[in-house]
């Protein structure tokens, strides 16, 4: 903005001149950035400052306040060697920072000081540049912590007292070495592990097994609503009791109960006929699947 208006008064100051083009080229926006940094320096050190008395400030040809380092016998451009004086609460400078800030993808303090003191010496530098990154909208949003809560009671199973194995779960889940009776087979149901709930898992039929060079199953060939894709054994967790199994005892029941002769019993009597008719159809893990009893 500086830059514009300067070259506006310089078109109205020499109106027989020809007129520059409508891009600003860099030698003036080098003389309109000095000319900012020279009003913030006149408007803060007007009078002789201690506080800057150990830093050997001098004035250059254009009239900025540069700074005398130690490094002058290097060979590198002049603005790294006697860099700018400027003050560090001063509005202009806060913007300056936040401009370097953003312009280098919302760096931190020490990367964002070490640009800086390339070109700028800034009085409490560090206190400036962590001032105003802290006021960063950007960077308060990703330095933001997640609430934390208090943790809720465990449940009644986890805390009473219990025999051992009297509280378990429903489901089997693979390891790399099967045991005897929890071998995956063809048409088993199951579930397949991924990164969400337990109740969002996908229920899936196992439709071919794919054995490796050692002959162990280690990948299946699985079937559910959206197509049939594989899955690694360890993603899967088997019921206990797969369609198969149920649907030979349903078959078995009801086949019992048609054969049956209408006969007139008592409640007790037609119990005993049943308990001693059924089928026993047991689990992988060893437990009876017991009939359901109508009262």
């Amino acid at each position: 903005m500086i830059a514009w208006i300067v070259r506006f008064m310089n078109n109205c100051r020499n109106p027989n001149q020809t007129r520059r083009g409508l891009l600003l080229s860099v030698g003036e926006i080098e003389d309109a950035t000095c000319m900012v940094f020279k009003l913030v320096q006149i408007e803060v050190y007007q009078k002789e400052d201690k506080s800057i008395t150990s830093l050997r400030p001098f004035l250059d040809k254009k009239g900025l306040l540069r700074v005398q380092t130690r490094i002058t016998e290097r060979k590198d451009s002049d603005e790294f060697i006697y860099p700018i004086l400027l003050p560090g609460d001063h509005p202009v400078v806060k913007r300056l920072i936040f401009e370097k800030h953003v312009q280098f993808c919302h760096t931190g303090i020490q990367n964002l000081l070490s640009i800086l003191r390339e070109e700028y010496w800034i009085v409490k530098g560090r206190k400036s540049v962590r001032n105003v990154i802290s006021r960063c909208v950007v960077c308060r949003r990703y330095k933001a912590k997640e609430l934390q809560t208090s943790p809720v009671a465990l449940p009644q199973d986890r805390v009473r007292d219990a025999a051992v194995f009297e509280v378990t779960g429903k489901l089997i889940e693979f390891s790399k070495r099967q045991t005897k009776g929890n071998e995956i087979k063809t048409g088993d149901v199951v579930l397949i592990k991924d990164g969400h709930k337990r109740l969002d898992w996908l229920l899936g039929v196992v439709l071919e097994l794919l054995p490796g060079k050692d002959g162990e199953v280690r990948l299946v060939r699985l079937k559910t609503a959206s197509g049939s894709f594989l899955r690694p054994v360890q993603r899967l967790c088997l019921f206990e009791t797969t369609p198969w199994d149920t649907q030979n005892f349903l078959k078995e029941q009801f086949r019992v109960r048609r054969n049956r002769p209408i006969k007139l019993k008592s409640q007790s009597e037609t119990r005993l006929e049943e308990s001693k008719e059924k089928t026993n159809v047991f689990t992988r893990s060893g437990r009876q699947v017991k009939p359901l009893v109508r009262y």
